[in-house]
């Protein structure tokens, strides 16, 4: 099923069945709410649970302490894309108030999705993906950065990822991250 869905509250989205989507969530007032490793890795067991459990493919990520980029390939599964979001962000933000005794706290802002339709686009956000942890000042070099897709890519091909940032370079995309 193929087609734009319009939401109250969010921009329209657009679903086309096998479609690749570059996903950006924010917390809300850019909260640090995932500055330590355990609740990054809450967050990533959670954003791949909810993947998997519907079917989809979570190809790349990279998890901030406020905002986490994500690529995932809806296989046949679009229309369960906000679903999916807001189960990750209900299970997360259930999980951290409980943990912090804060009952209510609103923790999560939004998420944004774009379809994908060009591959120079597709490796351009990945790139952007990859090496956000670098334009936010967490590492000088992506494969140190631990909560990232780029890390694993890199160690199993230095030179493959080398090219690709050559070719689509990173820096030169204008998208909202916080």
């Amino acid at each position: 099923m193929d087609g734009i869905k319009f939401y109250q509250h969010n921009p329209p989205h657009l679903y086309c069945e096998g479609g690749k989507y570059f996903i950006t969530g924010a917390t809300y007032k850019h909260n640090r709410c995932f500055a330590d490793d355990h609740t990054k890795e809450q967050l990533l067991n959670s954003i791949k649970k909810g993947f998997f459990d519907k079917g989809w493919i979570l190809e790349d990520w990279v998890i901030m302490d406020d905002h986490y980029h994500l690529m995932v390939d809806s296989k046949e599964n679009n229309e369960f894309l906000k679903t999916i979001m807001n189960s990750i962000h209900r299970f997360t933000a259930t999980w951290l108030n409980k943990r912090d005794k804060l009952q209510g706290r609103k923790v999560w802002y939004n998420y944004w999705d774009s379809l994908i339709t060009y591959e120079s686009s597709y490796y351009a956000r990945l790139n952007y993906l990859w090496y956000n942890p670098v334009k936010h000042g967490y590492c000088n070099y992506a494969e140190n950065y631990k909560f990232g897709s780029f890390r694993e890519r890199y160690l199993a091909d230095k030179n493959y990822m080398e090219d690709l940032k050559a070719v689509f370079p990173w820096d030169e995309l204008d998208i909202y991250d916080m």
